[in-house]
This record gives C-alpha cells, structure tokens and sequence, in this order.
C-alpha cells in the first residue's frame, strides 16, 4: 500500500507534463513504425518488380503491419515516459537533479529527505510544461524520411509496370545487359578417297550446338568402313559439340567386283551345229537370244541379275537409283537412324555383289 501511494504521489508531482511526454512517445514510436513498414514496403514492391508477380496487397500488407506493430513495440519498449524519464527530462531544465533525488527518496520519511522533496516541489512549479520542448533523435527522422521515399517510389515503380507503363525487373535487366557474343565451333566431314559426303560437309554451329544429318556414301569399287573417331553408321549427327573438329569417313576397296576381263571370245570347245569343227572361236560376243548383247559382263543376263521388269541389267541402272534414294534419306529428317543404314548398307550389299559368280549356269 506504502508503494502505491508513493508512486501516485510520483505521478502528481509530474501530472501538468505527462501528456507532453506522452505525445512525444507516440510521436517517435510513429516514426520508428514508418521506418519498419516502408522498409518492408520496399523489399516486397522490389521482389515483385523484379519477379513481374501482381504483388499490390502484399506490399500494402506489410506496410501497414509495419507501422503499426513497429510503432506499438516501440512505444512499449523504448520511449513510454516513466516516472525517472520525466524527473530527468525536467531536471535538465535548471532543478540540478533535484526532481531524481526526490524521485528516488521519496519512501524515505527522514527530515532530510522531506526537506529534499519541499524544495524540488517548490523548484519544479517554477518550470512551465510548455517550455519543455519536443525532441526526436534525427537520426531516427533521417531514416524514416529515407525508406518512405523508397519504399513509395518503389511501390510506384511496381504499380507502373503491373500496368504495362514500365518494364518488369528482369525486362530491365535484359535491355541493359547485353546478351553475351556467341560462340562457334566448325564441325568438317571429309573423305579422303572412295567415297562423298552427301548434306553439309563444313557446319558452322553454336558452340554446345547440333549438326545437321549427313551421309558417307561409297563410289563404286568401294564400301564404306567407318568413322575415324570409330563411328559405324555411316549417317550421323552430332550434339552438343564444344570444339572445332574434322570426322573423316574411311572407305576400303572392294575385291574383284564381277566384271572380269573376259568378253566371250574363249576358246570354244564344242561344235555349233551346221558349223565346221573348231569353228566356235570367231568374233561374236556371245550374244544372248533373250537379251541384247553383254559386252563381256560375265552373267548380266542371268534371270536374277534382271530388275523387276525382267529386261533391264540392275547394273545399268544402279547408280541412278542409289543416287535417288541417298537423297531421298538426307532429306527425311525423321526416318531413324537405323533405317538410313539399312537401307544404305542394302545397297553396299548390291554393289559389292560378283555377278560372274552367276556365270557358270
């Protein structure tokens, strides 16, 4: 009971000043709380301008929990005017501490200490309220005009670019840095003999790039062996290339490839009826009576050395049809890769076929 009546007299003794104290608490609370709340302020409009995220009530969300949570905490925490903090404030205004030492002996019921507190009442009248001035650490005024400047501007910046009047963080970013020079790589196929390259033999590309589709095709007399870099198909296309390089595709000679040297002339051993004996040598060529003449080709004319329609030699015709139908694959982009090789190989098959083979019949 003794401590409360000693603390409602501590309030009476301050009672013409405490209003002035107390609107300067909430006063420098307010600008503690628009220090946090702008300051949220700017990181959320910054994050959602940069990011191009609609982001408008969050910004206001975290502006307003800032000043007020802000300001109520730091109203409570750190400038409630107290008891000590009004007798200090007063103090300085000519009573010489005298306000403090009544404050702190104000239990104490000796003669001293009444005479004490007498004297710093009568001291204390003679100061007015009013020329107790407001103070704000400027400081705290310098920081609560800087983020409220930003956290606004920001905030204006974000809503101008939500609307489509200024770009978004990363739009900016990517007009004002630009983007880097690329890099190229060249990528050559080449054939040294036996064969070509059928699509683009020197590619230009993007370093990390793809190449487009090309094609080892053998010449006659010649199949195809691989890749130097021990590729088999002899199609490819290679992907994500970080160097210049050269593929050589290798092609191996055929052997014999069934056209001999032989034009028919022989030594004939039999006799042709109406002929006279060892007669059978002569000049002819050995003419077919089913097909033209065979110009020495040992066997053209054999049934299965015919194309379909049974007339044609496949050997006349060949190239004309391998060329067709190379063609044919390096356009058709989304033919597997294992088809182009069997057919490619089907017709490596045909060209290293000995027709002289068939001859003995």
């Amino acid at each position: 009971m003794k401590k409360n009546n000693t603390e409602n007299n501590q309030k009476n003794y301050f009672e013409q000043y405490n209003s002035r104290f107390t609107w300067e608490a909430i006063f420098k609370s307010a600008l503690v709380g628009v220090i946090i709340g702008f300051a949220l302020n700017f990181v959320a409009a910054f994050a959602t301008w940069f990011t191009a995220f609609n982001g408008f009530w969050v910004m206001m969300g975290l502006l307003l929990a800032g000043l007020v949570i802000g300001a109520v905490i730091a109203y409570f925490k750190t400038f409630r005017p107290t008891v000590v903090s009004n007798a200090r404030r007063i103090d300085r205004y000519g009573l010489e501490e005298r306000l403090i030492t009544m404050v702190e002996l104000e239990s104490d019921e000796s003669c001293l200490a009444r005479l004490q507190r007498e004297d710093a009442q009568a001291k204390l009248a003679s100061v007015d309220a009013r020329e107790i001035k407001f103070r704000f650490p400027k400081l705290i005024v310098i920081f609560a005009v800087i983020t409220a400047v930003l956290g606004s501007g920001m905030s204006t910046v974000n809503i101008l670019a939500e609307a489509g009047y200024l770009p978004s963080g990363m739009e900016f970013v990517d007009n004002v840095v630009p983007d880097p020079d690329p890099v190229y790589v060249e990528v050559t196929y080449m054939v040294y003999e036996g064969g070509t390259i059928e699509g683009d033999e020197a590619q230009v590309i993007v370093l990390g790039g793809n190449t487009t589709e090309v094609i080892a095709v053998p010449d006659d007399g010649y199949a195809f062996d691989g890749w130097d870099d021990g590729g088999r198909r002899p199609t490819r296309a290679d992907t994500n290339v970080t160097e210049s390089v050269v593929y050589t595709a290798i092609f191996l000679p055929l052997g014999d490839n069934g056209e001999g040297e032989g034009e028919g002339e022989g030594e004939g051993q039999g006799d042709q009826p109406g002929d006279k004996p060892g007669n059978s040598k002569g000049e002819g060529q050995g003419d077919n009576p089913n097909g033209p003449p065979s110009n020495g080709a040992g066997g053209q004319y054999l049934e299965c050395n015919q194309i379909i329609n049974g007339e044609t030699y496949y050997g006349s015709v060949y190239e004309e049809y391998r060329d067709e139908v190379i063609a044919g694959l390096i356009e058709n982009v989304e033919m597997d890769g294992n088809i182009k090789d069997f057919i490619n190989n089907y017709f490596e098959i045909i060209q290293a076929s000995d027709p002289e083979a068939e001859d003995g019949e």
